[in-house]
């Protein structure tokens, strides 16, 4: 398989992740994503979610808030 067969195959959906302005590589982050919504859905507070995803995942502070900020905003699929 090449990569154009590959972009063929997946092209519907990589013209919504583009639509969406969501960048492929984000995939690295999901893991970090359900930790939050786990940490969110226990009841802990998003300061300490934060300090703990930074500290587990070696991120920047503003990595988390930004991809927290990205994954939660909803997506229009037509």
């Amino acid at each position: 398989m090449t990569v154009f067969d590959l972009i063929k195959v997946y092209e519907g959906p990589i013209n919504v992740l583009n639509d969406a302005n969501v960048n492929l590589s984000d995939v690295r982050y999901i893991k970090l994503f359900n930790e939050y919504l786990r940490m969110k859905k226990e009841g802990h507070k998003l300061t300490y979610i934060v300090a703990f995803l930074v500290d587990e995942y070696s991120v920047g502070q503003a990595t988390v808030y930004r991809i927290i900020e990205k994954f939660s905003k909803p997506v229009k699929v037509l």
